[in-house]
């Protein structure tokens, strides 16, 4: 089979798209930078050319706003404007009204258009030892000015850019054509010819004299064939041990890679501290209470739960102490609450508990023996010693919630009334 250098799956190929692909990169940034560059001093040499409109037309423009002239004042603004450079010109008085404007004059005040640029120059007049303020002139230029300027500039910028690549695209063709895709096609056409069963027999010969990298692979390839030859027989033998010992070490892995999974399966849906189910598990087992409430036409309560004043206890003792309370809090709850209840810890100090074929004011009777199983209770550790409390936001499922996030939200409303209401404390949002 006889490959072509235009070959889809060419290595020649590809390796010269990528030459291609970063010269090309390169030479569009270069050539950006170089029209960025002459952009920017261009539009300098202009902004000096209109500040020197200044010494040429600030004369004629004092004396015709000091006389009140508007037709002088008027021939003026046409004369500034039919400059090459000038795209609007605007004079206003001393009081900052418009007098004379042409062309894209946008205001004193501002300029809206990122394009436009100019020159500003105030007009002042001597009169009995005194200067009078007589108003401000803006000479204005844009982008198409200065791109009219360097527009040369740039076509012969292109020009260079596009003869270069073409002459480096014709030698590079040339190179990987004769030091790589030939020297490449010959190798595939001869391992193509390889009879396995006469191995020792066959040798690669890519007609190559220099010691480079294709003519190492040729030895190695060579040398390969020779003690593929020798090691056919013992080949076959070492290959049933080690199909022998591979199957052996994929059900070991496999049996890894099972218990790895469900580790991380733990993890993902198990909140670390506390080991409490986590937000995601919460989210998911609960559209699974809300089912299964409403297929068997149940009542279902939810508590949003929130340590008190958390923050001073981690200020107080620091972050160590602080989780201690979180695990002592998890523990104390979870031996209250039922197996068929779910305990889950959503935030930092927000937890919160689903209750199944539990109503409103049974989830308020819960709510109250944690908060004073928690108010009654004193945490211990090593010198640490402290009493918390707990706030709770009862809930229970109604026919219009559509997902989980209604009855939180709820619950979340009836907790902040019960820090509002002081804290330690159980407040309701029930119908």
């Amino acid at each position: 089979m006889h490959y072509k250098f235009n070959k889809k799956h060419s290595i020649s190929r590809k390796l010269l798209k990528v030459v291609f692909t970063i010269y090309f990169s390169l030479t569009i940034l270069i050539t950006g930078i170089h029209v960025m560059v002459e952009y920017e001093y261009t539009k300098n040499i202009i902004n000096d050319e209109l500040k020197r409109l200044e010494k040429t037309f600030k004369p004629a423009i004092t004396t015709a706003m000091w006389e009140l002239n508007s037709e002088q004042l008027k021939a003026l603004t046409d004369g500034i404007y039919n400059l090459a450079i000038v795209t609007g010109v605007e004079i206003t008085d001393n009081e900052g009204l418009i007098k004379e404007k042409r062309g894209r004059a946008v205001g004193i005040d501002k300029v809206d258009n990122s394009d436009l640029f100019y020159y500003q120059m105030k007009i002042y007049r001597e009169f009995d030892n005194k200067l009078i303020y007589l108003g401000n002139v803006r000479f204005y230029s844009d982008s198409s000015v200065v791109i009219n300027r360097v527009k040369m500039g740039f076509m012969l910028i292109l020009l260079n850019a596009v003869i270069k690549s073409s002459i480096l695209i014709i030698l590079f063709l040339w190179a990987f054509q004769k030091y790589l895709f030939n020297p490449i096609s010959r190798l595939t056409q001869q391992i193509e010819k390889i009879d396995l069963k006469n191995i020792g027999d066959i040798r690669i010969d890519l007609n190559i004299n220099e010691e480079n990298e294709l003519k190492r692979l040729e030895m190695s390839f060579n040398q390969m064939l020779t003690q593929l030859q020798i090691d056919r027989d013992y080949s076959n033998d070492l290959q049933m041990q080690h199909q022998d010992r591979l199957e052996h070490q994929v059900i070991k892995r496999t049996r890894e890679l099972e218990e790895a999974i469900e580790e991380l399966n733990k993890i993902a849906f198990k909140d670390p501290l506390t080991h409490l189910k986590n937000r995601r598990s919460f989210f998911e087992e609960g559209k699974n209470y809300m089912s299964i409430a409403r297929r068997v036409k149940q009542p279902m309560s939810l508590l949003m739960v929130d340590l008190d004043y958390f923050k001073a206890i981690n200020d107080t003792y620091g972050h160590i102490i602080g989780d201690k309370v979180l695990i002592d809090f998890a523990e104390k709850i979870t031996d209250l609450l039922r197996e068929s209840d779910l305990f889950a810890r959503i935030g930092g100090e927000e937890f919160t508990i689903i209750l199944n074929n539990t109503d409103c004011h049974g989830a308020k009777v819960v709510a109250e023996k944690m908060c004073r199983l928690i108010e009654n209770s004193v945490f211990k550790e090593e010198d640490v010693e402290l009493s918390y409390n707990i706030s709770i936001g009862v809930t229970e499922l109604d026919e219009d919630d559509k997902q989980i996030d209604d009855l939180i939200r709820r619950a979340d409303i009836a907790l902040y009334r019960a820090k509002e209401a002081g804290r330690n404390q159980v407040q309701l949002y029930c119908d």
